[in-house]
């Protein structure tokens, strides 16, 4: 008796097709290649209230970030509040294009939110724009 293994064949790939009567998988396609695609913009806003009107500052920041979230073309809307000190807020903003993040600018809810929170401010929001590189 031969001691050798009998040959196996290569295993083929399994392909996976659809059920009778259904439509195939769409493919994703790119509207843009990555180089023409307008760029995402991440928008870092510190704003700082005065300290005895922090809890009413993030009410009204709050409520702003709510609303900004349904805007055409933001992708992501995080409020955070500092653990160090509990009257600055940052919001973390990913706007789908320069264009989504200017439309949000005018709109009468960030109006509404600077002219209410406006009085309570230690300083000036400041106000940083990002682009994603990686």
């Amino acid at each position: 008796m031969s001691s050798a293994k009998p040959r196996q064949r290569p295993r083929r790939a399994r392909v996976r097709r659809p059920l009778a009567g259904t439509a195939a998988p769409a493919r994703r396609t790119r509207l843009f290649p990555r180089a023409l695609r307008p760029a995402m913009l991440v928008v870092l806003a510190t704003i700082t209230a005065q300290p005895d009107h922090a809890h009413a500052v993030r009410d009204v920041l709050s409520a702003l970030a709510k609303t900004s979230r349904q805007d055409d073309g933001c992708e992501g809307y995080t409020l955070t509040q500092s653990a160090d000190d509990p009257a600055v807020f940052v919001t973390v903003e990913r706007w789908r294009d320069a264009a989504a993040l200017e439309a949000h600018m005018n709109t009468p809810h960030i109006a509404k939110a600077f002219e209410r929170a406006g009085g309570m401010l230690a300083a000036k929001p400041e106000i940083k724009q990002y682009t994603p590189v990686g």
